[in-house]
């Protein structure tokens, strides 16, 4: 199921769940659509955000205490820069 936001010729927005974009298109070529406010039959799908949800949650990482030696070295550098450099 897709659901569309919908807009008549006289401005009246809508919205619809349709099985498929091809239903929807073969419904509007038809003029089976119709506005609920007017009765136009003259409707486009409306401007839509995406509604995207995460397929996962994500994982929280930590930041406690660097484990790696390379988490080490990426801190000491981060700590020698913080304290010789001058936030402008």
């Amino acid at each position: 199921m897709i659901h569309y936001n919908l807009k008549c010729n006289n401005d009246h927005t809508f919205s619809s769940w349709f099985d498929s974009l091809d239903a929807f298109d073969k419904l509007e070529k038809t003029k089976m659509l119709s506005c609920p406010t007017c009765g136009s039959d003259r409707i486009k799908r409306a401007m839509m955000s995406p509604q995207v949800s995460p397929s996962r949650t994500k994982q929280a990482f930590s930041l406690s205490k660097p484990n790696s030696e390379i988490e080490k070295k990426i801190s000491e550098v981060r700590k020698k820069v913080e304290a010789e450099s001058e936030d402008v």
